[in-house]
């Protein structure tokens, strides 16, 4: 994926979050960089120990939530 593709995805999870009242956290954007950083299935434990590599102060409660 593109660098443009990737950051249009966080301008619209970022424009997503704000209209449900959510912050924009490090945590979230660690979890869409992992989410759309692989091409693979994957599940949501599996997207939380992506995450984790990436920012081990990412719980799997936020992952779930975001």
């Amino acid at each position: 994926m593109g660098a443009t593709m990737l950051q249009e995805i966080k301008e619209r999870f970022d424009a997503y979050i704000q209209t449900k009242g959510l912050r924009r956290t490090k945590q979230r954007e660690v979890i869409v960089e992992a989410a759309f950083g692989t091409k693979e299935h994957f599940t949501a434990e599996e997207l939380w120990e992506m995450t984790r590599q990436r920012d081990a102060t990412a719980s799997r409660a936020t992952v779930y939530r975001t």
